[in-house]
């Protein structure tokens, strides 16, 4: 399930730190706790979700903190499908919704509907895809989804699975005192049909929970 959120800020614009995931992460987790896929193991309690970066016009930044205008919107993704009726419902009338300083609205909740062909498609990032320094690209990418796929469905992937990076920018990314590389461009990807959905539902590379690796198709 792939879902675009629209907000709109309670005053003039939307302030936020600088590096925001976590917060947007702590929102995202109490407002869909029904709809987000989880597992369980050894009594730990797994979250398989994703979410994107903010899009919006970006107004100013000051010190550590960013500003928006108030209109923006927050696309996130889960393995898990629910019914979204209920849910958008009481979200667009909740009044007492806060992210970080600001109190903002919930205007809209709407499915994405992607087309997801079988054996092949192109991604683009939709937030930047982490990687550990030094690794074959691609190489640990294939691994990433096949241990994310047997954690999820508790079988092992054993079908062809590839990646091909295309156009993509890396930059370095210290991410909570390790050291990582950030992608943001575009992927090819060849494997079969529920592959390609389980990754679009659930995120390329590390530290998907925390706003990372969130990929749609390419239009």
């Amino acid at each position: 399930m792939i879902l675009k959120i629209l907000f709109r800020a309670r005053g003039e614009a939307l302030k936020i730190p600088r590096r925001y995931n976590g917060i947007l992460k702590n929102f995202l987790l109490e407002v869909f706790e029904e709809c987000i896929a989880t597992r369980s193991s050894e009594g730990k309690v797994y979250h398989f979700f994703t979410f994107s970066r903010i899009f919006g016009k970006f107004l100013k930044r000051e010190g550590n903190f960013l500003y928006f205008h108030p209109y923006f919107r927050v696309y996130f993704a889960t393995p898990r499908d629910c019914e979204l009726t209920p849910l958008r419902n009481r979200l667009i009338f909740e009044e007492n919704l806060r992210l970080g300083d600001t109190d903002v609205d919930i205007l809209s909740v709407e499915r994405v509907f992607v087309q997801i062909p079988d054996e092949v498609i192109q991604l683009k990032t939709l937030s930047p895809v982490l990687v550990p320094e030094g690794v074959n690209l691609s190489e640990f990418l294939v691994e990433n989804i096949r241990k994310k796929y047997q954690s999820y469905y508790g079988k092992p992937l054993e079908e062809k699975l590839e990646i091909k990076p295309l156009e993509v920018g890396v930059k370095p990314l210290n991410f909570k005192g390790r050291a990582l590389q950030s992608l943001t461009g575009n992927f090819e990807i060849f494997a079969p049909w529920r592959v390609l959905k389980f990754v679009s539902e659930s995120g390329l590379g590390l530290k998907n929970i925390d706003g990372f690796g969130m990929v749609l198709p390419k239009s």
